[in-house]
């Protein structure tokens, strides 16, 4: 250390680096602020997710079960047009 160091030297020095230490903690908080803003988009985004997926599934049942009734009204419309059965 300089020997001729003043204590306005060293107070300056400790003003310096406790506005280095402000400037970082505010940093460490921003940062954790959009961490956590990061945290919240992922949660909505895994629920619209699985609300997409549930809508899928029920969609892909209906349709499923909208293809058998067609089937079905097909084979019976079929029947009827060979029978000549006319049913109302």
């Amino acid at each position: 250390m300089d020997p001729y160091v003043t204590i306005r030297d060293l107070q300056e020095e400790i003003e310096r680096l406790k506005s280095e230490l402000d400037k970082t903690c505010q940093e460490k908080i921003q940062a954790a602020e959009y961490g956590l803003a990061v945290l919240e988009e992922k949660q909505q985004l895994q629920q619209q997710c699985e609300d997409l997926e549930v809508l899928y599934d029920t969609t892909k049942h209906d349709l499923e079960c909208a293809k058998e009734v067609r089937t079905d009204l097909l084979w019976n419309s079929k029947l009827t047009k060979r029978s000549g059965i006319l049913y109302k």
